[in-house]
């Protein structure tokens, strides 16, 4: 085993600085090749619709919360700030979303989720629906949630 900055050891066959490191030990690799194979299919259900991951991501974040500013958008999607605002250029011109002046600050830009967004995303979910089904086959409930707790900590563990 070796030592990592904070301290934490990681399992030889898990730390890639190790001779015994196996490719197929590492978490990041199943997790790579996950959200490849997610974003294929993903790429190829929405894209009849003219919809991609981002804006996928963005409609489903809107309709979480009601407005939104442009960097609240680019955390919760782990997405640069200046790509998230071409991305919101793009859904605003396509009458996807609609923008406003933050009235806490002018110099921040609401988002909100227009009707035919609202619209869009009924369809869309549809699709997304499909896919999670066929991801999550033969899945426990308590293995999802597992799932899901362990990686809000890994990203805890990674955020700044």
């Amino acid at each position: 085993m070796s030592m990592i900055d904070d301290g934490e050891r990681l399992p030889a066959a898990m730390d890639p600085v190790e001779t015994e490191f196996e490719i197929h030990s590492w978490p990041f690799y199943h997790l790579a090749r996950l959200t490849a194979i997610y974003q294929q299919r993903m790429d190829a259900s929405l894209k009849p619709l003219g919809v991609d991951v981002p804006r996928w991501r963005v409609l489903a974040l809107l309709q979480k919360h009601d407005k939104c500013t442009i960097t609240q958008l680019s955390m919760e999607a782990v997405t640069k700030v200046s790509t998230m605002a071409k991305i919101i250029q793009r859904m605003t011109a396509e009458g996807l979303i609609t923008t406003q002046p933050s009235a806490e600050d002018a110099r921040s830009t609401e988002v909100m989720l227009s009707e035919r967004g609202s619209q869009l995303l009924e369809i869309v979910q549809e699709k997304v629906s499909r896919i999670g089904r066929q991801a999550f086959h033969d899945v426990a409930d308590q293995e999802i949630d597992d799932l899901n707790r362990l990686c809000e900590r890994m990203y805890s563990n990674l955020a700044p």
